[in-house]
């Protein structure tokens, strides 16, 4: 019989750790612990930030490949909708990074760029008045493009988040804003699901998009409203200096052009740029070599979220050619997988307290690699009226297993992330994901039409295991490291001690 303690036995975490069941009180909490009325308010901000995001991603994020679809979209634009804005924030988050460590006003320049991203999303309701044979290329353009400014935001905002909220709240705080996220996405999505199957096609697309752009706008005002210290302007002299030393130009004026700006100071110029360059490459390089832990965590992240998106566009395929599902039910999906979380996770959080974001992210991690075995199980044990019943269920398994991955991966990067080089730290494990996302879905997408669905979802199934089982190792490494006195990563005071369905 599993009676008290015997669960007590088999949990993980501190002997004596109290179980205390859910209750509606804190599936509904929002305050956070802390004495501190600036990070109380910033904590409230972040959290209506947070809503309103997710009310502007559910109501436009799910229903892309469905209106691409319905628009004459092919399995390759579809897969597109994934890869192709993946491959435009690889090639920006960096440069975007570099961007942002130079911002005096971070918050200013987040603002400006997620508002931008956000009217994009207007602009999709436009699509239908353009000639059929180029819709779906410009569902997947305005999609493509919308991530040209996200990536920037991206950095941006968990930059921020690393400089507003202590580790020792981390946690906490954003299980809470997660939870929140959950429930405003869930009514979100359901209500814009049955709203466009109601609604005459393309007006009920059209009228969801357009609301979820004024979401967005209400976004970008809490993100404006955080409070973040001062900004210490440069004096001229700092200014001076700084240019000075990145502009290493004087050797081409020493050469008797002067400043005529005449065509041997231009190439003096544009080579003493290249020098610029190539030493700070050099300098970077050496920078991160000294840290193969993070270069070690660097691989794995790309490693796995290589195996994981590669079956989304898959899942996506499946549930509409081979379930036959419309928008109420891809909405039910997102309930499911929001709903999965929600009640999740505040377990999720104290197990990141008392654990460590890398032993939650492990074992989500391997919690995800069952996913895809579960469904070619089930997809050929049951009826497929059956099983379309079934993978709702599935997702909610799924979306509370997602929800401790990306809550502990996200306080993980802040972690392995140098507070002096945040951005760029932050970037390059950012820019890895994309990487992953521009290839994957592709691949993922072959081996769909080539072998069919099981082999498809079994391969990638078996390099997600092997992925969690490395984040457990680099994991198991890290909190040894601190044992034998060797040097932590960067930023991670604690490991493990900090505080992001198929």
């Amino acid at each position: 019989m599993l009676t008290r303690p015997v669960i007590a036995k088999y949990l993980p975490g501190k002997a004596g750790w109290p179980l205390r069941p859910l209750s509606l009180s804190g599936l509904f909490s929002y305050r956070l612990r802390t004495d501190d009325p600036v990070l109380e308010a910033n904590h409230r901000y972040n959290v209506l930030n947070g809503m309103a995001a997710m009310v502007a991603l559910n109501l436009s994020g799910p229903f892309y490949p469905i209106f691409a679809e319905r628009l004459g979209a092919s399995n390759l634009q579809i897969a597109l909708l994934t890869s192709l804005p993946a491959a435009m924030m690889a090639v920006c988050v960096l440069p975007g990074a570099l961007w942002v460590e130079r911002a005096k006003d971070k918050k200013r320049l987040a603002t400006r760029l997620l508002l931008l991203t956000r009217l994009l999303i207007v602009a999709m309701a436009l699509v239908p008045f353009f000639p059929a044979v180029i819709r779906p290329g410009l569902v997947v353009a305005f999609v493509a493009l919308g991530a040209l400014p996200g990536a920037v935001v991206t950095v941006a905002w968990q930059t921020l988040m690393g400089e507003l909220f202590p580790p020792a709240v981390r946690a906490d705080a954003f299980a809470i804003r997660s939870r929140w996220m959950s429930w405003t996405g869930m009514a979100a999505v359901v209500g814009a699901g049955l709203a466009i199957d109601a609604l005459p096609k393309p007006l009920g697309y059209q009228l969801t998009f357009a609301v979820a752009g004024l979401f967005g706008v209400l976004e970008t005002y809490y993100l404006s409203r955080l409070i973040t210290a001062p900004s210490e302007p440069a004096g001229r002299e700092d200014r001076v200096g700084e240019c000075s030393h990145a502009r290493p130009v004087g050797r081409g004026n020493s050469g008797g052009s002067g400043g005529s700006g005449g065509n041997g100071s231009g190439i003096a110029v544009a080579r003493g740029w290249v020098v610029a360059v190539r030493r700070g490459l050099v300098a970077e390089w050496e920078r991160l070599r000294a840290r193969p832990q993070y270069l070690h965590y660097v691989g794995i992240v790309f490693f796995y979220h290589f195996a994981w998106m590669a079956l989304w566009p898959v899942f996506t395929v499946y549930k509409l050619d081979v379930l036959n599902v419309d928008n109420t039910w891809m909405s039910l999906y997102t309930v499911a997988g929001s709903l999965g979380s929600i009640v999740t996770y505040r377990l999720w959080s104290r197990l990141c307290n008392r654990r460590g974001n890398g032993w939650v992210v492990g074992w989500t991690a391997l919690g995800l690699a069952l996913t895809p075995v579960t469904w070619v199980w089930l997809s050929r044990t049951l009826s497929l009226q059956q099983f379309l019943y079934v993978s709702v269920s599935l997702d909610l398994i799924g979306g509370a297993v997602v929800g401790g991955f990306n809550l502990a991966l996200f306080n993980q990067w802040l972690e392995y992330s140098d507070p002096a080089r945040r951005p760029s730290d932050i970037a390059y494990l950012n820019t890895v994901v994309q990487m992953a996302a521009i290839v994957s879905p592709l691949v993922g997408m072959a081996l769909y039409e080539s072998f069919g669905f099981a082999v498809s979802m079994l391969s990638m199934a078996v390099l997600r295991a092997v992925g969690s089982l490395l984040f457990l190792r680099i994991s198991g490494d890290a909190r040894a490291g601190t044992n034998n006195g060797t040097v932590l990563p960067a930023g991670s005071e604690r490991p493990g001690r900090s505080v992001q369905a198929g």
